[in-house]
């Protein structure tokens, strides 16, 4: 930035200066029109920009670099833009197809124009830079039979992220700017920009194989720059970069239309290779129900199976899953698609395996059972994937799940979600808190209490945040049953703080109270506990045990009488060892 206003801004020019500096400006010589101007001026075109509301919002110039349709531009011409045309010499309009790189600090766009013919005049590259007091000269579109120029001279150069950026001696109107400039031989070396501020006296021009050589990267579809502009972007050159830009795009696909057309140009570039119509085919049974779509769904798993000579398991993988992607969309779909369902679905990735007994196939026909209820023959596939180097968490997991569906009482279960825990990450983050809970839960039903205790412990250390009421509650439970006092009031405490008017959290507190022998605090919070929620034959309980302990046998009496009133079977034994009377 500091480079451009160094080159491009005068600081307190004063009158006189001007005057002096204008003597060095050289003015428009139309008389001195080259020769090669009338082959160049073919290569500029009118650039006018359209909003989404399809009014022009802007006019400008771009010229051609190549005779693909490639041509730079002014970057400020299109941002904000949603179409453009381009506006030959003889007044033919082509659509502005696609945008190919964009750098705002610099004012530049590489745009594609669709050419209304074969190939389109490109200008010839220079193959020096002009030095330091050559004559340059600048050709504006124009729509006359013979061609416009102004000519100047380079009065000085600065280097510019390895090229060189040139101040000129040449005056234009606004509307010439992105107009190409070229040295003595008719060959282009620059783009026209404008002055930083409107009292500097001369003109600048970036050079072409700046804006030449700017490009779309695999990240690119998320560039702000880029998604200023509504025109379609560009793939990346390598065949690599595209598929990843493609597998970017389609993990969040905001705009379903942006997706379709980057993935259809992926096709038309590459259009013997698989990957293109397996993305396209995957991207719409993803998203899509219309027969339309399907169809084309349809069309492309064929071609995929033409492309997969010797690799026919794959295609018959990829078939599986594109109708997998739609059979579970199915309850919303608008009707059912042909066949489309589960059972051809698994019929397809059965064909996979046939040829080739591959773990991920497998898993593959474990998830297409598991959906269809099967879960017997889901474990067994699962299995086999656990047996294979494709074993990790989510797969233990998905094992332990089907066999408690399946009413599965053994340890079996539960050791398979010790083998799921063992494969996640540690130190755990976030992605193994849901997994450690459920361990914790499953080994609580399974006795093992101590070991429950660390998971649930090791769960809110991954979460990272203070817990639901619930939790605190059944982590209190676990160390109550171990009688780890310290460790459960310090829980139910913190449920309390989120719920301190629950009755069950209060009678719980006082529980614990009463296994600390802390009985003054135990008839409080039972106490607490009975406000809210008077018959509970527990809470009067615990507090007329509470009461004997501190010797106020009157108030024991009445809560154990009010609880064996409710019901409670154990008041009645407490009153009959301590009062000697029973029912």
């Amino acid at each position: 930035m500091e480079l451009l206003k160094s080159n491009r801004t005068l600081k307190h020019k004063t009158l006189l200066a001007l005057a002096l500096g204008c003597l060095f400006v050289a003015f428009p010589l139309r008389a001195q029109t080259p020769k090669w101007a009338d082959k160049a001026r073919k290569s500029v075109v009118k650039i006018t920009t359209y909003g989404t509301d399809k009014q022009q919002v802007g006019e400008g110039t771009a010229f051609f670099v190549d005779e693909t349709g490639v041509a730079l531009s002014s970057y400020s011409l299109f941002k904000s833009a949603d179409s453009a045309t381009a506006t030959d010499f003889e007044g033919k309009v082509m659509p502005v197809e696609l945008i190919m790189g964009v750098n705002d600090l610099y004012d530049v766009v590489k745009i594609r124009i669709a050419p209304a013919k074969k190939k389109v005049p490109a200008l010839r590259l220079a193959e020096t830079k002009p030095a330091v007091g050559e004559s340059v000269v600048m050709i504006p579109y124009s729509s006359r039979k013979k061609a416009e120029s102004v000519t100047g001279a380079v009065e000085s150069t600065s280097p510019m992220e390895g090229d060189t950026y040139y101040t000129l001696s040449l005056i234009a109107a606004p509307e010439q700017y992105g107009s190409p400039v070229f040295n003595e031989k008719g060959e282009v070396f620059g783009l026209l920009q404008p002055p930083a501020e409107e009292s500097d006296a001369r003109n600048y021009a970036l050079p072409v194989t700046f804006g030449i050589s700017l490009s779309v990267s695999a990240f690119s579809f998320n560039d702000p720059l880029l998604n200023a502009i509504g025109i379609p972007k560009d793939l990346p050159a390598t065949r690599e970069e595209a598929l990843t830009m493609l597998y970017l795009t389609q993990s969040n696909p905001a705009d379903r239309t942006k997706v379709a057309d980057l993935i259809g140009r992926f096709i038309e570039r590459y259009p013997d290779d698989s990957e293109g119509y397996k993305m396209r085919s995957n991207f719409y049974s993803s998203l899509f129900s219309d027969n339309e779509s399907l169809l084309l769904v349809e069309r492309d798993l064929k071609t995929v199976m033409e492309l997969s000579k010797g690799r026919e398991d794959e295609a018959y993988y990829h078939n599986s899953q594109c109708i997998l992607n739609y059979a579970v969309r199915q309850d919303s779909a608008a009707r059912p698609f042909k066949d489309w369902g589960y059972e051809r679905s698994l019929a397809e990735i059965q064909k996979a395996i046939g040829l080739s007994p591959k773990p991920l196939y497998y898993q593959q026909e474990a998830n297409i059972y598991s959906l269809m209820n099967e879960y017997a023959k889901a474990y067994e596939a699962f299995q086999k994937v656990n047996a294979s180097n494709l074993a990790s968490y989510s797969t233990f997991y998905a094992s332990s799940r089907l066999l408690r569906a399946m009413g599965d009482t053994t340890s079996l279960a539960l050791s398979l979600m010790d083998s799921c825990v063992a494969r996640l990450q540690t130190p755990y983050t976030a992605e193994a808190a849901p997994y450690l809970f459920e361990r914790a839960e499953m080994r609580v039903a399974a006795g093992q209490d101590s070991a429950a205790l660390a998971d649930y412990d090791a769960y809110e250390r991954c979460v990272g945040k203070p817990q639901n009421a619930l939790f605190y509650y059944k982590r209190e439970q676990t160390a109550m049953r171990l009688k780890k006092y310290d460790r459960a009031l310090q829980d139910i405490r913190a449920a309390l703080r989120q719920m301190p008017r629950d009755p069950a959290l209060l009678e719980e507190q006082g529980s614990v109270f009463v296994s600390m022998a802390r009985y003054e605090e135990a008839v409080n919070s039972l106490e607490a506990s009975l406000s809210y929620s008077p018959n509970r034959p527990y809470a009067l309980r615990l507090k007329g045990f509470a009461l004997l302990q501190l010797d106020r046998r009157e108030e024991a009496r009445q809560a154990l009488e009010n609880a064996k009133d409710l019901g409670d079977p154990v008041s009645v034994q407490i009153l009959t060892r301590f009062f000697g009377k029973g029912e």
